[in-house]
């Protein structure tokens, strides 16, 4: 597991690059990151760097994260736009930090896409 230093500095070197979401596969370019958060070319929200390492603490601690996780209403980001910015979040990390976090898409065996920590991490 990384430090909120060493995460972050990861995210960083995503700035200028195109994240694609889990499931849809949607392109978001990251136009820019800051301390504070990332920002998404067209996009008003912003994915902050508290919320990314909020995720990134999860996915260590459950193992996966999925959609309901990050909009349900026992939602892990606990303020109204997560809905907007949690697809991106896991985007962020699936690629950011891709030897740790795998995306799983929605299928027949797996009823919400994720993020999961890949099998030789898990204790």
């Amino acid at each position: 597991m990384l430090s909120e230093n060493e995460l972050w500095e990861r995210v960083r070197g995503l700035s200028g690059r195109t994240v694609y979401t889990i499931e849809r596969q949607r392109p978001n370019r990251i136009s820019g990151v800051t301390d504070e958060a990332i920002a998404i070319a067209d996009r008003a929200t912003k994915p902050t760097r508290e919320d990314i390492i909020q995720v990134y603490r999860e996915v260590w601690q459950r193992g996966e994260i999925t959609s309901e996780d990050l909009y349900g209403d026992q939602s892990i980001l606990g303020h109204p736009y997560a809905r907007k910015t949690g697809r991106i979040i896991v985007a962020v990390l699936a690629s950011a930090v891709p030897e740790e976090i795998q995306g799983v898409r929605r299928s027949k065996t797996q009823r919400l896409s994720s993020i999961r920590l890949r099998q030789n991490l898990i204790k």
